[in-house]
């Protein structure tokens, strides 16, 4: 055999013993995609044959959502909501303690019909709850390639919400509203972007404002071979549609080399506010960007890509507290809030790339009844 021969065979040798483990990765990453999700079978009332198409769901059809009781779960399709009769059905449905849920943004096109809330327009599977006996709202959205593991995560926040821990928290005062705004987002083959802000109602009509804290929580699981280096959070407060917010205080601080990041929004004078809490930022550096004479709020956490924390699941918790005129269903705050993380890729065994996924949350916040 010539030596060209046998260098060919090498070098094809070669080439294949690098190539096949970033194959077997990125199958890996595929595999992976699905996120674990526990097989829960959610039981939901539908009117007339409205029926959810997959396996995770056995329906049961009703004619009237009168005899629907509480922590029930109702199945809603467009029909039902632009129905004029149905439509007062829902919303005291709702007001009771019954649990909506509808496909892609269906809830998110009837703000005026649930009151607060914090929904996405992307969402391919969401839902809402308004506890009867307090003023907690529960918003959940979920964006999957399967629309069965979109309906398992559906049912696993519905378990959820009786024991709802995220508002479990030392870190802020007494409020008399909240809303809690879950999104679960599947970011390709890369892995997951998980959301669980709240908005809690600090302070009601003080000189005709409402004073809210946002408590931004944005949450990322790479799979096999994929890195976490970006997380941002970002709201511009004087962009809603009726009532322009303002931003009062905002954080953490821009850090750089330090183990946590420490979010403080104390307020004076009157109303007087004392909140912050911490949470860890190893291999993390923090840029924020936010400007409180334009009422901007950007937060970005950018992740060593050496570094554990990009290849293990990262969150942060940034914060902002805001104020915007009292209002109600006709006359509230209403905007975007933007979410991001950014995964890195080896492209080839020389090349790495990058990929950002994206999801706009829509708060409609409002102080009065």
């Amino acid at each position: 055999m010539s030596a060209n021969k046998v260098y060919t065979i090498l070098a094809v040798a070669l080439v294949l013993t690098i190539t096949l483990p970033l194959m077997a990765e990125c199958q890996s990453d595929a595999d992976a995609g699905s996120h674990e999700t526990e097989r829960v079978t959610m039981t939901v009332h539908t009117y007339q044959n409205n029926h959810p198409e997959t396996d995770a769901v056995q329906a049961e059809t009703i004619e009237s959502a009168t005899s629907i009781g509480d922590k029930d779960v109702l199945y809603l399709s467009i029909a039902d909501l632009r129905s004029n009769e149905r439509s007062m059905e829902i919303k005291d449905a709702y007001e009771r303690g019954v649990i909506l849920i509808s496909e892609y943004n269906t809830l998110a096109d009837n703000k005026n019909l649930f009151g607060n809330f914090s929904l996405s327009d992307t969402a391919d599977l969401c839902g809402i709850y308004t506890d009867p006996n307090s003023n907690v709202v529960s918003c959940y959205g979920v964006e999957c390639d399967d629309m069965d593991v979109s309906y398992q995560k559906m049912g696993q926040w519905i378990e959820d919400i009786e024991t709802n821990s995220i508002l479990d928290d030392e870190g802020i005062p007494n409020y008399s509203k909240a809303v809690v705004s879950e999104h679960d987002k599947q970011c390709g083959g890369r892995g997951w972007m998980n959301i669980q802000t709240v908005y809690y109602l600090l302070e009601q009509n003080v000189d005709d404002y409402d004073y809210w804290v946002a408590k931004y929580y944005i949450e990322s699981v790479p799979t096999s071979g994929n890195h976490t280096t970006k997380l941002k959070v970002e709201t511009d407060f004087s962009n809603s549609d009726k009532i322009d917010g303002h931003l009062l205080r905002h954080g953490p601080n821009t850090t750089s080399g330090s183990s946590s990041a420490s979010v403080g929004l104390s307020f004076d004078p009157l109303p007087s506010f004392s909140i912050g809490w911490e949470y860890s930022t190893t291999d993390v550096n923090v840029i924020n960007n936010s400007n409180i004479a334009t009422d901007y709020f950007s937060i970005t956490h950018t992740i060593d890509r050496d570094s554990s924390a990009s290849t293990n699941t990262f969150f942060c918790e940034p914060g902002a507290l805001m104020k915007c005129k009292y209002g109600d269903h006709e006359y509230s705050y209403y905007n975007i809030d933007i979410y991001s993380v950014t995964f890195d890729y080896k492209k080839n065994i020389l090349q790495w790339d990058s990929e950002t996924y994206e999801v706009k949350l829509s708060p409609f916040l409002y102080g009065g009844l």
